[in-house]
């Protein structure tokens, strides 16, 4: 009896053990933004005439997307002149995607905004 007592609490152990770590271990957040530029990031520039040719990945002559600061955090501005996009090169899979985000006071109406995530393909396939 003292034995099997012994044997159930030893396996209810290891189980509580092992959710709390299983738990630990899928609560560690890991931000994509480094807090300093942009490596790590893939950007795509659409066309910036209406039927002009895209500029293309990684070409960014117009500075779309910054890194500035604002109320004392670095954070990753995007102009929104033109249609562009920026992607992570690397794949994510179960995830949470957490972010704050602020509209600024320029409209451009012939351009959408939003977050296309969990997304995969080519770039520009949707810029038409």
């Amino acid at each position: 009896m003292i034995k099997r007592t012994i044997y159930t609490f030893l396996v209810f152990v290891g189980i509580i053990l092992g959710a709390s770590a299983f738990i630990t271990a899928q609560s560690k957040w890991k931000s994509l933004f480094n807090g300093k530029d942009l490596s790590g990031w893939e950007i795509f520039v659409g066309p910036t005439e209406k039927d002009g040719k895209p500029l293309g990945l990684n070409n960014d002559p117009l500075s779309l997307f910054t890194i500035t600061e604002l109320d004392g955090e670095k954070v990753l501005r995007i102009s929104g002149e033109i249609n562009a996009s920026i992607a992570t090169r690397k794949e994510f899979e179960n995830y949470h995607l957490t972010m704050e985000f602020k509209w600024g006071e320029k409209v451009f109406t012939r351009f959408n905004s939003g977050i296309l995530y969990h997304s995969y393909g080519d770039f520009g396939v949707g810029l038409g």
